[in-house]
């Protein structure tokens, strides 16, 4: 017989409010995006998680801050659940994990934040659905295609040609005032001073005056 897995909130926010599991992975937590969403203060973001497992489920704590109890003890890991386990998220939101078999399920009427309806509730839904005429199908009507609008062109702004400037005909110039020339000049004049003062102290410290400069010089005579 098949079986069906209900959370039945018995403190917090919502008391009797009940969910059935239908899910491989149930997360509870205050998140929106969890799959039931509790809004209480001790209840983290994502508090814990349902997974499923052969024959029921187990429960598993995210990390939360309060902590997740099964039977009023903390669980550290996966724990399995057994029928009529209590499960407590934080402090104040509590739950009772109930296994109900599925014929019973459709004449209680269980659902998510629901209360079960009464008999003859029941028996007017049930003739409601056998009464019920499929509508015909309505035919599809082919709306035309919509002309689609093509932009207007924009001509691109025409940038006109920088000039171009003749060249200035003249003679050659001369780079007289190159720095790289200048220092030219400065070396050679340098190294000629210092091969004249070599020349002449060479003279001089051999007595080589007259044989240099002998016809300059009266005294050689």
């Amino acid at each position: 017989m098949a079986k069906v897995f209900v959370l039945n909130m018995k403190e917090g926010p919502s008391p009797g409010e009940q969910t059935q599991l239908q899910r491989r992975s149930f997360v509870l937590g205050r998140d929106p995006s969890c799959d039931l969403v509790i809004n209480d203060v001790e209840v983290s973001r994502r508090h814990a998680r349902l997974i499923a497992q052969s024959g029921g489920y187990a429960i598993e704590d995210l990390g939360s801050t309060n902590g997740t109890f099964v039977n009023d003890q903390r669980i550290r890991s996966v724990v399995p659940l057994q029928p009529d386990a209590t499960i407590r998220l934080g402090g104040l939101v509590t739950f009772a994990y109930e296994v109900t078999p599925a014929d019973q399920l459709e004449t209680s009427g269980l659902s998510r934040g629901a209360t079960p309806p009464s008999t003859s509730q029941l028996r007017a839904a049930r003739s409601l659905r056998a009464a019920k005429v499929e509508s015909p199908p309505q035919e599809e009507i082919e709306m035309p295609p919509q002309e689609e609008l093509t932009p207007p062109l924009v001509e691109p702004e025409l940038t006109p040609a920088p000039r171009r400037r003749r060249a200035r005909r003249g003679g050659i110039r001369l780079p007289i005032f190159s720095r790289r020339w200048m220092i030219g000049c400065s070396v050679i004049v340098l190294l000629g001073i210092c091969a004249g003062i070599a020349f002449f102290w060479y003279v001089d410290a051999n007595f080589l005056w007259c044989d240099v400069f002998g016809t300059l010089i009266p005294t050689c005579g």
